[in-house]
């Protein structure tokens, strides 16, 4: 597990600031993915099952205050959320060091509805009307759990290959 300090500096530049370079002894940060305003998503291996998977940081470290706990129960309840139209949450927990939440998601490969319409300017309404629904279904299944998504945009709305 050890390594030069070289391979150190490295992949915290990977990871970002103020993120483990690997996070919860498991998951090591290979390259950002995004950012965002609440949290960076990166790509990382999963050291137990060799599986390349995708891994959202929240900014925002922890304390032990209500809001906290309120957070880290809406985790919990989301990783509970199993649907076909929604992306797998395998893992969850708060990285030590940092004490930033962080969950574990199966990674997807395409691109969000927003990069999609940025390259062809629009879509076809026969097209478009079942992704819609689609996500309208996943959306039920996490509001059936007390979740409310609150930030609905084409950017949070993920096209995997077959859909493109």
């Amino acid at each position: 597990r050890g390594g030069t300090g070289r391979q150190s500096a490295a992949l915290t530049r990977m990871a970002g600031p103020g993120m483990d370079p690997v996070i919860a002894g498991r998951y090591l940060v290979r390259h950002t993915l995004g950012a965002g305003g609440m949290a960076d998503v990166v790509a990382a291996d999963d050291l137990e099952t060799g599986e390349l998977v995708a891994v959202k940081v929240l900014h925002q470290a922890l304390d032990d205050t209500a809001l906290d706990r309120r957070l880290l129960q809406e985790l919990l309840s989301t990783a509970q959320v199993d649907h076909p139209n929604l992306v797998a949450v395998l893992d969850f927990g708060v990285a030590a060091s940092s004490r930033r939440p962080f969950f574990v998601m199966e990674l997807l490969h395409g691109s969000d509805l927003a990069s999609y319409l940025s390259q062809y300017g629009s879509c076809a309404a026969d097209w478009f009307i079942p992704l819609f629904c689609d996500a309208l279904d996943g959306l039920d299944a996490v509001h059936r759990r007390g979740i409310v998504h609150k930030d609905i945009k084409p950017a949070n709305l993920f096209l995997d290959q077959k859909d493109q």
